[in-house]
C-alpha cells in the first residue's frame, strides 16, 4: 500500500544532556500517554517522579537518556494508539489495492468491532467517543494495524484474520458469527442458574 507522506521530524533533544524537560517535550510530541510512555521506555513511576525531582537536571541514567534520544530521533518506533476510524479507513485502502479481498460485511465500525472481539454496539461507544477500547484491545488493534502496514500481502493477511476470527466465533458457539453479528455470551451462571456478569469493565461485561 501507499504510505501517507509524514511530516518533518522536528527533535526535542540537543547537543547537552538530556533532561526531564526534554522527556515531557517528547511525550507531548509522541502524543502518548504517560503510563504507555513509561512502558515504552521499561521505566515505571517512581523513575517519572524522579525526574519531575528537577526537570532542568540531566536524566540520571545514561541508558534512559539514550533511549530518549533515540525514540525522538526515531518516532515510528512508539506509534501512537490507533482508533477505530484508524483501521476502518486501513481495511478501505486495502480494499481498494486488492479489489478481489473477500471479506464477509460492508467495511464499517461494526465489522472491525467484531474483528477485534466486541460486540457492534461496543464500537459504536467507541465511534461515538463514549467510551475508548480497554487496552488489551487497543494492542490487538496495534498489532493489526502494524500488520497491515507492513506485510507484503495485506488482503491475505485480512482474509486469515477473518477465518481466525470465524474460527474463535464457531468454538465459543456461534458458527455463523457476520450473520448473527453478535459474539456469544461469556457471561458465567450464577449458583441460582442466572446470568452473572464476567467483566472487568462496563466494556467487557458489554460482550456478554
Amino acid at each position: 500500500m501507499r504510505k501517507k507522506p509524514t511530516p518533518p521530524n522536528v527533535l526535542v533533544t540537543g547537543d547537552g544532556p538530556v533532561t526531564g524537560e526534554h522527556y515531557d517535550q517528547l511525550q507531548k510530541k509522541l502524543d502518548i500517554e504517560m503510563v504507555r510512555f513509561l512502558a515504552r521506555l521499561g521505566a515505571n513511576v517512581r523513575d517519572h517522579y524522579a525526574i519531575h525531582e528537577d526537570l532542568r537536571a540531566p536524566i540520571a541514567d545514561p541508558g534512559l537518556a539514550l533511549h530518549l534520544r533515540l525514540i525522538d530521533r526515531y518516532p515510528e518506533l512508539v506509534r501512537k494508539d490507533p482508533t477505530l476510524d484508524d483501521l476502518v479507513q486501513q481495511i478501505k485502502a486495502v480494499k481498494r489495492e486488492y479489489p478481489q479481498l473477500r471479506l464477509p460485511m460492508r467495511i464499517t465500525p461494526s465489522l472491525v468491532g467484531l474483528l477485534m472481539g466486541r460486540h457492534m454496539r461496543t464500537s459504536s461507544l467507541w465511534y461515538t467517543g463514549r467510551t475508548e477500547p480497554s487496552w488489551k484491545i487497543v494492542e490487538l488493534m496495534r498489532d493489526f494495524a502494524t500488520l497491515l502496514d507492513t506485510l507484503d500481502d495485506p488482503a491475505a493477511f485480512l482474509e486469515e484474520f477473518v477465518e481466525m476470527v470465524r474460527a474463535e466465533a464457531a468454538a465459543r458457539g456461534e458458527p455463523d458469527l457476520f450473520a448473527a453479528r453478535r459474539w456469544p455470551s461469556t457471561r458465567k451462571k450464577n449458583a441460582a442458574g442466572e446470568d452473572g456478569e464476567n467483566g472487568e469493565n462496563g466494556e467487557d461485561d458489554e460482550n456478554g
